[in-house]
């Protein structure tokens, strides 16, 4: 099985604790590139459910909680074709 991880980090900075571009969460192979990119425009505040959307619809699933990095989120997932 690969190993992947999807990051969800703001498209600008926030102000008052909101960010007016929206996310990006991106899934990262095991060398670190980028292997799929997912807009969340409408997202001002992480939330994992949200985030999680389209991952679930590109058939990926979550291996473990959301963890902060740097200025946005990351959590290890799979493919589901790969359980």
């Amino acid at each position: 099985m690969s190993e992947l991880y999807a990051t969800c980090t703001p498209n600008s900075l926030p102000v008052e604790g909101r960010t007016p571009d929206g996310y990006q969460v991106n899934v990262l192979d095991e060398r670190m590139e980028i292997a799929d990119t997912f807009e969340l425009p409408a997202l001002e505040v992480f939330d994992a459910e949200r985030a999680e959307v389209p991952l679930a619809t590109a058939g990926y699933v979550p291996q473990g909680p959301w963890s902060a990095a740097g200025s946005g989120h990351m959590c290890q997932v799979a493919r589901v074709d790969e359980l």
